[in-house]
This record gives C-alpha cells, sequence and structure tokens, in this order.
C-alpha cells in the first residue's frame, strides 16, 4: 500500500502543530468544555506536552506517509514514560479523514508494531467509539490478543489495552504480501 513512518524533524514542527491542532479539533467532541483544546497565537489548537517530543529522547514523534504524502502522525513514548512492564505507549494515532477508512491506519499500525516489537499500552476516551472500534479491528486484524481494561486518565473515562507484539512479525508481513 506504500505506507511508511518518517521521524518528524525540528524544521517540521510546524507541520506536526497543524496536524496536531486537527487532531484536538476531532477529540474534543468527546471532552467535556473544560478539557477541549484552546487556540494559540498562531490559530491552531494547542496539543498539550507536545514540546517534549522535540526535548525528551523517550518522546518520538513520527509522520504517517502515502505515497510519500503526509496523512497522519503518531507520539510514542517509551523508557521512564511508559508503565512498569511496558516498552511503549502510543500517546496520540491521526488520520486525516480523507484518509481513514481505506486500511492506509491499520497497515501503519502494523508498520509500528513490526518497527518497534515489545509491550505496548494503548487507550482511547470510552466516548471515542470510532476510536475504539478502529483499535479493535486492527488487533482482530493482526489477531493481537490483548488486555482492556478502564482507567481514568485526567478527569476522563477511558479504554485501555495492552498487549505484546511478541509474535506479531510474520503476521504483518504475510498481510502486507497479501495486500
Amino acid at each position: 500500500m506504500n505506507i511508511c513512518f518518517t521521524k518528524v524533524t525540528i524544521e517540521d514542527k510546524p507541520i506536526l502543530e497543524g496536524l496536531a491542532s486537527l487532531y484536538c479539533h476531532d477529540l474534543d467532541e468527546y471532552l467535556c468544555h473544560e478539557e477541549q483544546a484552546d487556540m494559540n497565537a498562531k490559530g491552531l489548537l494547542e496539543y498539550g506536552g507536545l514540546e517534549l517530543y522535540f526535548t525528551e529522547e523517550e518522546f518520538s514523534p513520527y509522520f504517517i506517509k502515502y505515497r510519500g504524502i503526509i496523512i497522519g502522525f503518531c507520539l510514542l513514548q517509551t523508557g521512564v514514560y511508559a508503565y512498569p512492564g511496558e516498552d511503549y505507549i502510543v500517546g496520540a494515532y491521526f488520520i486525516l479523514k480523507k484518509y481513514r477508512r481505506q486500511g492506509m491506519g491499520r497497515e501503519a499500525s502494523g508498520q509500528l508494531f513490526e518497527s518497534y516489537p515489545g509491550k505496548y499500552r494503548i487507550s482511547q476516551f470510552m466516548r471515542n467509539q470510532p476510536a475504539i472500534r478502529f483499535w479493535k479491528h486492527v488487533y482482530a486484524y493482526y489477531d493481537i490478543k490483548f488486555i482492556e481494561l478502564e482507567q481514568e486518565i485526567g478527569n476522563q473515562s477511558c479504554s485501555v489495552q495492552i498487549f505484546s507484539t511478541d509474535s506479531l512479525h510474520s503476521r504483518v508481513s504475510k498481510h502486507e504480501m497479501n495486500s
């Protein structure tokens, strides 16, 4: 399908800020008024903590590209910012609406898991049922066995999935060859 991940450079930070603003806009419908993002002086909705992805080694921002065009992003946390016994937290995962429901987000997630094998934690707001359905579809597609729990994050009730990618490598490659 020609999907790839590229590390976001400091020079590309304004592009990520623009995408993160769209991500915040999408999430606002699932948040109470007090938790919705505020607009900054650039006219963008601010994603809290985005600066950490450019100053902390354990925070990694990636663009998701299709045929060389940026179609989304993934924010990955590791090290001391991951939970004990876990390797990665997907802090945010976003695909532009134009590219959704075409398998691109699913394929990109498979590439993420293959590139960074280990134990993951991914969470979604309970009110964000489209995101919960997306991730459960990804887990089913790649035959990922996960533990699901409900957890309060901030003031939000969240669905949290924890899983390992140990046996995923061969399944990702097999699915990509059949695509």
